[in-house]
């Protein structure tokens, strides 16, 4: 059994460096190096990168039970206290059962009036000829709508201080150095943490009718109580932190991926225009959404050339052998959704904006089973990945026939890392006039 290449990093720190500013040039930059499989020592910890779609599918359909999500998060989201993703086994399936009640079918078909209010409301104030950062303004809409649709709670007001909360806690799980000195972005989560406990505490003291509400906050206090699991109010309001963070902060990731690559790409973008228009000028509605093919394909290749989550982290049990290398127990791994969205071998020019791949007679994302996993795969898979599909596909509805995207000359997408993969400088676009509006 082959033992995996080390990756010789700098003294103490290893690849952290490297890893944390850019982990998709480090992950191709490394891998034509030492191949696939390698070690790497990034924030103090030892770490083994399988790179592909065997090692994927391996590590996350976890037939043995030998990885371990929770320990594979834990240094990095300790933080954070309960959140699915630090949870394994039996109460893992106890909490997510009782969290996935607000994101099934039913529940999200009620949860479309509010969306296509919330977006529509907020596009009706921008006019054709305007200029403006796209994500900063998807991050604010998008987490009103979580918000109110997850906790009952108008944030109104309180909109900016509890995006830019969200963004500094999530940004310091990927801290550099990882102690709370004042001003370094480990205090600034700290900070952030405290403010959205006290925030979702206090709401969950107000008033109200549980048993009919159909907000996630109250459906898991009145579900935690009908079933005798009694769940205390701090691991709920993690719960809630963990969720609202994806309910906008991927959502509005994807969204803006998609909404460059329409902008780049006109005639994806009349195509997309001509298929919603088909469906006339009423809110859309789940069926509406679910017939857009176009639609959806542009979605799916947005999240293959650009997937919300960088890496998926999970820790080895016992020593296994993956793809012929030996892995020990007790070793930290990783996966890169990105590298094997790009592998030339289930992909036909994989550097192309092209969503007629995800449509028959091509269908290349069934080449494999695990060689597309925007949101990851296994038990652990993303509890909200269907709402951030709905919230971002009736986002576009609504943007595209209203008006027409344009980016800046010679524009450059430029991503950063941030917990999710986003914008570097908040996605500047131009709004065109595509009809005149009653």
């Amino acid at each position: 059994m082959k033992q995996p290449p080390k990756v010789r990093g700098l003294p103490l720190i290893g690849d952290s460096w490297s890893f944390i500013r850019d982990p998709i040039a480090y992950h191709d930059r490394t891998a034509q190096i030492y191949g696939p499989v390698f070690q790497s020592k990034v924030l103090g910890v030892s770490v083994y990168s399988l790179l592909g779609a065997n090692c994927n599918r391996a590590v996350l359909q976890n037939s043995q039970d030998n990885f371990s999500c929770r320990e594979g998060y834990l240094p990095f989201l300790k933080q954070f206290g309960l959140s699915l993703l630090l949870m394994d086994g039996e109460q893992h399936r106890n909490h997510r059962s009782l969290i996935h009640q607000s994101f099934t079918r039913d529940a999200l078909d009620k949860y479309l009036h509010e969306m296509n209010a919330g977006v529509d409301g907020a596009l009706r104030s921008l006019r054709a000829g305007v200029s403006l950062k796209f994500h900063d303004f998807a991050k604010s809409v998008n987490l009103n709508i979580a918000v109110r649709l997850l906790t009952g709670v108008n944030l109104g007001t309180e909109t900016e201080v509890a995006k830019m909360a969200f963004t500094d806690a999530i940004e310091s799980a990927g801290a550099l150095i990882r102690i709370s000195l004042p001003g370094s972005a480990y205090r600034r989560g700290e900070k952030a943490r405290l403010y959205l406990r006290g925030r979702l505490l206090h709401q969950m003291s107000a008033d109200r009718n549980m048993s009919a509400a159909q907000d996630l906050l109250s459906r898991m206090l009145y579900g935690s109580r009908q079933s005798g699991t009694n769940m205390p109010e701090a691991a709920i309001v993690d719960h809630i932190n963990a969720i609202l963070n994806g309910a906008h902060g991927t959502t509005s990731s994807v969204l803006s991926s998609l909404v460059y690559l329409l902008g780049a790409n006109h005639e994806w973008q009349a195509r997309v225009r001509s298929e919603i228009k088909a469906y006339g000028d009423a809110y859309p509605g789940f069926k509406d959404i679910s017939s857009m093919v176009s639609l959806d394909a542009a979605y799916r290749e947005a999240l293959r050339m650009y997937p919300p989550s960088i890496v998926i982290l999970r820790k080895s049990k016992q020593a296994c052998a993956i793809e012929g290398f030996n892995i020990p127990g007790n070793s930290f791994i990783c996966l890169a959704p990105r590298y094997t969205h790009f592998m030339s071998d289930f992909w036909e020019h994989p550097q192309d904006f092209s969503p007629d791949r995800f449509l028959p007679p091509r269908s290349e994302h069934k080449s494999h089973s695990h060689c597309w996993i925007p949101f990851g795969g296994g038990d652990h898979y993303c509890i909200g990945m269907h709402y951030a599909a709905l919230q971002t596909k009736v986002f576009i509805v609504h943007l595209l026939r209203r008006f027409t995207v344009g980016l800046l000359p010679n524009y450059r997408y430029r991503i950063k890392y941030a917990g999710v993969l986003a914008p570097a400088d908040g996605l500047p676009i131009t709004l065109g006039e595509h009809r005149v509006q009653a």
